[in-house]
């Protein structure tokens, strides 16, 4: 995300309260989103991997259910774009196939909620990544400089440009008088420049004059404090936050400003904003916090023969965390990498012919309507459609266009593409996806335990407790029925809505005709709190039975239309099914993905993944709590020969 949180700016103009009266009242319910994905650069036609995590800085159930996915390419217009119920733990994951005309540049995945829509410009999360098109393997645009002003003391600039050959690049004041030149700056790698303490320097870059930003307010780590020199004395306030939560206010006097320590000891990362006396960011900067003691270890073996189970342990955590997201990935080159953590930096700015511009330039924030600041989706299906939400309209600046060319050295895609080659010659096919649903159900069967039973009819009526099947007394047919807890009494005498794979079955008939040996679980919701907690409205009001093939594949084999989706425009979590049986290498460059690890005292452990690729591979994990989340990587290697693997761990 290259932009902040600052509801501190509404609430401030609306209320009229001070500072110090905003931090004791304030009753603002923030959420935004973390992103992970499974590369960070993409060949045209490829698979993206992906989830995320909805944080928020309550406890009210008063939070969006329903998040709204979105691509945006260079060009900043939006390519794809759907809806998906949050999982019980606020999470989604899931997979998009990038369309195989898709040219080369840089591409946004944008997240976000109804709620957000209520916001001029809210600063919706967003990861960037690249895409290569190897028929059309040219980047429109100019080649840009990109450039982080450390506010320190001493500063200093480190740059970085995308141009495909070496550059010069010229440091001037404001007589023009060359002050520094450093020659031959390769092309996507950080260069740094110490400046002078002087106002209105400049930089030359491409026979092109680009103002350098004055340097008002200086930070000092040591301290963790703020100051600014000649300071103005028309009231300022300082704003500690991160993109979903209000840490800390102060109003700013001349000298140093220490922020509390105590506040931001368990953040890797924070932001400070500071405010003018209208409530207007002026100034915006993201720290990374020298006192931040990273948590965690991650204990798994470093070199792995191929083709054998592997498992590895994630602990030390604290007892806050909850849940894990965990990839394994293709470990992709350090370079580029780099790079792509640029392209999602707040702190980088990218320079244009005229200014000096962000990457994505930070605005007031402010509500459209005063009566629409509580428009969440926390009850998605009951009584309206999920509305149709243009990111490009409502978020405009986080679609601007990335209208700048770059080049990559040609050994970072061939890999990519022998990959590509290798995986059509031999037909491998993309992995099947496994629905999860976004409910708690009462109850949970795993039907690989009772594949013995020779029907669904007798399997459902020695086991399925909570249903009941019954002759109709009216007609010739069978009934579904559900317990009915209602006022402590247990009755059968509701029908639930019965869906397999979220498709509507037509008739009791067609489940109980079903072949149990193609399902993997059955979840039945009858107790009335639980019902209603899927907010799928009043269908669903007598009971839920919901069914899960092996391969989620229901519609697709009884060719079932999408008229009998449930669903239809809005969809549920769902992450690979990762086979293990097949006669060659996948060579896909996702392994594994876990994306609700439950964590106990701190810690966890992944179920057994076993690579059926060679190679150097990554395990990536965001341990989150209900406000914070920590990121954690291991990286290991996978060998084609039996040697015996290594144990290491990352403290």
């Amino acid at each position: 995300m290259k932009n902040f949180i600052l509801l501190l700016t509404f609430y401030l103009i609306t209320s009229n309260f001070s500072i110090a009266q905003n931090l004791e009242n304030q009753v603002l319910e923030l959420e935004n989103f973390i992103i992970q994905t499974d590369q960070d650069l993409y060949l045209s036609g490829d698979r993206i991997w992906f989830g995320a995590k909805l944080l928020k800085n309550h406890n009210s159930f008063r939070y969006s259910k329903l998040a709204y996915i979105s691509i945006v390419d260079h060009k900043g217009q939006e390519v794809y774009r759907e809806k998906m119920l949050l999982s019980g733990q606020d999470m989604i994951f899931g997979d998009i196939f990038l369309s195989e005309n898709s040219p080369s540049g840089v591409y946004s995945l944008l997240v976000y909620s109804r709620w957000m829509t209520s916001f001029n410009n809210f600063p919706v999360a967003r990861k960037n990544f690249l895409v290569f098109n190897p028929q059309l393997p040219e980047v429109s645009g100019e080649p840009s400089l990109f450039v982080e002003l450390n506010p320190v003391e001493n500063p200093s600039l480190i740059l970085l440009h995308t141009s495909p050959e070496p550059e010069l690049i010229e440091l001037q004041n404001s007589d023009g008088k060359t002050l520094q030149i450093i020659e031959q700056v390769p092309s996507l790698k950080k260069t740094f420049m110490k400046i002078p303490a002087e106002k209105n320097l400049s930089l030359i870059f491409r026979n092109k004059k680009y103002s350098v930003p004055q340097l008002d307010w200086i930070w000092n780590p040591l301290e963790h404090s703020l100051k600014r020199e000649n300071f103005n004395s028309d009231g300022k306030y300082l704003v500690v936050h991160t993109d979903w939560k209000i840490i800390e206010e102060i109003e700013l006097k001349e000298g140093n400003n220490p922020i509390d320590q105590s506040l931001i000891i368990d953040y890797e990362t924070y932001k400070l904003t500071v405010l003018n006396h209208q409530f207007k960011p002026v100034w915006t900067y993201q720290v990374k916090n020298p006192a931040f003691v990273p948590h965690g270890k991650v204990m798994l073996t470093s070199v792995n023969p191929i083709n054998q189970p592997i498992q590895a342990e994630l602990s030390g955590y604290p007892n806050p965390s909850q849940e894990a997201f965990v990839l394994v990935k293709q470990k992709e080159d350090s370079f580029l990498e780099d790079w792509v953590d640029i392209l999602n930096h707040p702190n980088w700015k990218q320079f244009n012919s005229q200014n000096f511009q962000p990457v994505s330039s930070v605005s007031n924030l402010h509500l459209i309507k005063h009566d629409t600041i509580y428009l969440k989706d926390y009850s998605p299906m009951f009584g309206y459609k999920p509305q149709q939400l243009d990111p490009t309209v409502y978020f405009p600046e986080v679609t601007v266009p990335k209208s700048f060319s770059f080049s990559l050295p040609k050994s970072t895609f061939d890999e990519k593409i022998k990959r590509k080659i290798y995986q059509t010659h031999f037909e491998v096919r993309d992995e099947v996806v496994e629905l999860t649903s976004p409910f708690t159900p009462d109850e949970v069967f795993i039907l690989e335990d009772y594949y013995a039973f020779e029907s669904f009819e007798k399997f459902a009526k020695e086991i399925l407790f909570p249903l009941k099947i019954k002759k109709s007394k009216t007609e010739n047919r069978k009934e579904l029925w559900v317990a009915n807890t209602d006022n402590y009494q247990v009755k059968f005498d509701k029908k639930p809505l019965v869906l397999i794979d979220f498709y509507r079955i037509t008739n009791l008939e067609e489940l109980l005709s079903i072949d149990i040996n193609t399902l993997e679980k059955i979840e039945i919701y009858y107790h009335r709190n639980t019902v209603q907690k899927t907010n799928l409205g009043e269908e669903v009001g007598d009971g839920l039975v919901l069914i899960y093939t092996k391969n989620n594949e229901f519609a697709l084999k009884n060719n079932i239309p999408n008229s009998r989706n449930f669903l239809k425009d809005v969809r549920v979590p769902r992450s690979p099914i990762m086979k293990t049986d097949l006669p060659i290498p996948s060579s896909n460059s996702l392994q594994a993905m876990f994306p609700q690890l439950k964590l106990t005292k701190g810690k966890t452990k992944t179920p057994t993944f076993i690579p059926d690729t060679a190679g150097e591979w990554a395990l990536e994990a965001l341990i989150f709590e209900k406000d914070n989340y920590y990121r954690i990587s291991k990286q290991f290697r996978v060998n084609l020969d039996k040697s015996d693997g290594e144990i290491e761990k990352r403290d």
